[in-house]
């Protein structure tokens, strides 16, 4: 995927707008995740090695709040046989650069991709969006989903990734 430079927030705005991720930011969202969380290409690799090692014959494998799905197309690489990749985001923009991507980079793949909001409630503003809570509150929502296990596995400061394995 080529990657577009970030210049959203270049020039001064008149006011400021709730944050979305709409179109726009689905076009240079590659750029502004990169810029943002050192070390991602790094996290995107671990991850697939995470589900290789995990994953077995017809397992399911969740990515949630996927954007344009690099940690589930990372997944892709598992040897299981007949494994399947749920990608869920909130935003139909990423989801429809997700699906562009996935057709042109393997199309004959078995991910389903799903434009839900997990947390299924209205957001409105970027501090309504990325709603700070603890590990702890993560992990045990988690378990009451039916998870036997969720750990953190990576973390660099306040970015964090959960494996949960069932």
């Amino acid at each position: 995927m080529t990657r577009s430079k970030d210049s959203i927030y270049a020039n001064p705005l008149d006011g400021i707008e709730a944050f979305k991720f709409d179109a726009k930011v689905a076009t240079f969202f590659p750029d502004m995740i990169q810029r943002s969380l050192p070390g991602y290409q790094a996290i995107i690799a671990a991850i697939g090695l995470l589900a290789g090692r995990f994953a077995r014959s017809n397992s399911i494998c969740h990515h949630l709040d996927c954007s344009l799905g690099a940690a589930a197309l990372s997944m892709l690489r598992l040897n299981a046989p007949n494994c399947r990749i749920i990608a869920v985001d909130h935003s139909a923009a990423m989801i429809s650069r997700f699906h562009e991507r996935l057709q042109k980079d393997a199309p004959n793949a078995n991910v389903e991709i799903r434009c839900v909001d997990i947390r299924d409630q209205k957001r409105s503003t970027l501090k309504n969006i990325l709603i700070p809570e603890t590990f702890k509150t993560h992990l045990n929502r988690l378990l009451k989903a039916g998870f036997n296990s969720a750990d953190v596995w990576l973390q660099y400061f306040n970015f964090a990734s959960i494996l949960a394995l069932k």
